[in-house]
């Protein structure tokens, strides 16, 4: 019994270090209309646009973009890049975020891009012509890890609006000493009493 107890307290002292997933919602309604995110550090990740500003805007009144909060859309450009958020850190291999226009025929497209910058996922969504009613949530898992991604229309972001950027983290997350330390000092205490069993024998 005892040397179960040790083995028990000797495991869970060593499990306080573990790869647990992390995941974290951007909701663009906690910044005001109006603000610019052009390379703003979000929370982990941060917004790229090389040809014109990344803005949070009022939800559109329209029924197929109807929206409870503020979403992201981009200023009209003769380039019209997609929307691109680069990740500052590893172990992203799980990315949502939602779409929506208010054109029918639009194919709203989400792409996942590695370390080495070579597309390693893809999700489509075409609008048929009956139109959107809200927002589409494009997803995607993955077996690499997540450096960027590039969403919006096919040939851009025009009349294209995005919402709640998630992902997910699977880097080690470390438990604090004093969590794991209880049951190190439960281990260590049952071999000081399994030995002196032995030694009164």
């Amino acid at each position: 019994m005892f040397r179960s107890l040790l083995v028990a307290g000797m495991v869970a002292g060593l499990s306080v270090s573990s790869a647990l997933a992390a995941t974290k919602t951007i909701d663009f309604d906690q910044f005001s209309g109006g603000t610019i995110l052009n390379n703003t550090d979000l929370g982990g990740v941060k917004l790229k646009s090389w040809d014109a500003d990344i803005a949070v805007v009022a939800p559109p009144t329209s029924p197929a973009l109807a929206n409870p909060s503020n979403v992201i859309a981009k200023a009209p450009s003769l380039r019209d890049r997609p929307f691109q958020a680069r990740f500052l850190s590893t172990g992203i291999r799980s990315v949502s975020i939602d779409l929506g226009t208010e054109f029918t025929g639009t194919k709203l497209v989400l792409k996942a891009l590695g370390m080495d910058n070579t597309r390693i996922g893809k999700a489509t969504f075409k609008v048929g012509s009956g139109g959107l009613v809200g927002m589409v949530t494009l997803a995607l898992d993955t077996d690499e890890d997540i450096k960027k991604i590039k969403f919006g229309g096919k040939h851009g972001v025009q009349d294209v609006y995005a919402d709640n950027l998630t992902f997910t983290s699977s880097e080690i997350v470390q438990t604090p000493l004093p969590a794991g330390a209880v049951f190190l000092i439960t281990a260590l205490a049952g071999l000081g009493f399994v030995a002196r069993r032995r030694r009164s024998a």
